[in-house]
């Protein structure tokens, strides 16, 4: 028997341009609309870090699912996801530059279409496979979606990596600086390739577990279990 897991469905990420162009009537039975809303509407704000300054991330991110039905797309599924702000490390230097986030992601609300349980798996499974890419990436240090927990299981870390970034940097800034006969444009398009390369090359292995909702509450305090 063929496995129709996911077929006719799509994921991706809700930005504020989509959510003042959706429609969200389908979810009103699950919870008011407004209130959906106004949930969303509180991670697409400025992340405030430690230090109480706003930063340039989103306070959350927001995941949906759409399936194709009889040719129509239709939003079948919503995760909502708050940035959490961890501990800043004592680093210096190059590491203190290429150091990777310390903010935690948790899952706040999850809807789905009860009509689409049958896909609610699929979607899961696709919410924590992008959730492993952000912390193998750095871009978060944990991240915790209902009874799992992702985290970084080995990471090149210390001056090493920052070299190595550094380095990487140094070559696609003379390459295209060359290639393009300016330094200027060699600096940005070395800044542009070497961030791409380096998110492809330097990934960290990630791992995952079961936690309970205890230990979720202890990672949002900092408390240990």
């Amino acid at each position: 028997m063929a496995d129709n897991k996911g077929k006719g469905c799509s994921f991706t990420q809700i930005s504020k341009y989509v959510l003042k162009r959706e429609n969200f009537d389908s979810f009103e039975a699950l919870l008011p609309k407004d209130e959906l809303i106004a949930k969303m509407n509180e991670v697409l704000t400025p992340f405030i870090d430690q230090s109480g300054k706003k930063t340039y991330h989103d306070a959350g991110i927001i995941y949906a699912m759409y399936k194709k039905v009889a040719k129509n797309k239709e939003l079948i599924a919503i995760a909502i996801l708050k940035r959490v702000a961890g501990e800043p490390e004592e680093k210096k230097g190059l590491e203190k530059i290429f150091e990777n986030s310390v903010d935690i992601y948790e899952l706040t609300d999850k809807f789905v279409l009860p009509e689409y349980k049958e896909d609610e798996e699929f979607f899961d499974e696709t919410v924590l496979s992008h959730l492993e890419d952000i912390v193998g990436c750095g871009q978060a240090k944990e991240a915790y979606f209902e009874d799992t927990r992702i985290y970084v299981k080995e990471r090149v870390k210390g001056i090493s990596q920052a070299l190595y970034s550094l380095l990487i940097f140094a070559g696609f800034a003379c390459l295209w600086g060359t290639i393009m006969h300016s330094v200027a444009l060699g600096l940005c398009f070395g800044a542009c390739f070497s961030t791409c390369f380096g998110l492809t090359t330097a990934r960290s292995k990630t791992g995952k577990e079961q936690v309970t909702a205890e230990e979720t509450t202890d990672s949002q305090t900092g408390e240990e279990s």
